[in-house]
């Protein structure tokens, strides 16, 4: 049985890391800097739509940006699952739990969706996903 932290797992060490700065930190500077700096927050113009379309579809007009959110508390639950291994389970239930319950506060207070059926349905998700 392999063990972390001994033998074939240094040695993929490596690409471990320079994959997880590329998920958690290089993906979503990118989405904001391309959201606020190239694009200055213009959300409406056939250029932006052409390219982000995809990302921002969904949400309404003031909140083109919350896929960046859902990106983030992505990154944060796998961060809080693989890299607190060596924490109590209980430790790792509650970092998962705040990261979740969050996220969930941060969805219902701005609703971010176009349409009252999404938001209703994202809530119920999130709330499947805390009760799970």
């Amino acid at each position: 049985v392999e063990r972390c932290y001994e033998g074939d797992w240094n040695r993929h060490l490596p690409a471990l890391v320079f994959f997880v700065f590329v998920y958690v930190a290089a993906l979503p500077v990118s989405v904001l800097w391309l959201f606020f700096v190239r694009f200055k927050g213009q959300v409406t113009g056939e250029h932006f739509k052409k390219y982000f379309g995809a990302l921002t579809r969904s949400y309404s007009e003031r909140c083109y940006w919350f896929e960046l959110v859902v990106v983030l508390q992505r990154c944060a639950l796998v961060i809080m699952i693989e890299f607190t291994s060596s924490a109590s389970n209980n430790v790792r239930l509650f970092l998962t739990l705040l990261v979740l319950v969050g996220y969930m506060a941060v969805e219902t207070m701005l609703r971010p969706f176009k349409s009252n059926f999404f938001n209703r349905r994202a809530f119920l998700w999130s709330l499947f996903a805390l009760c799970s």
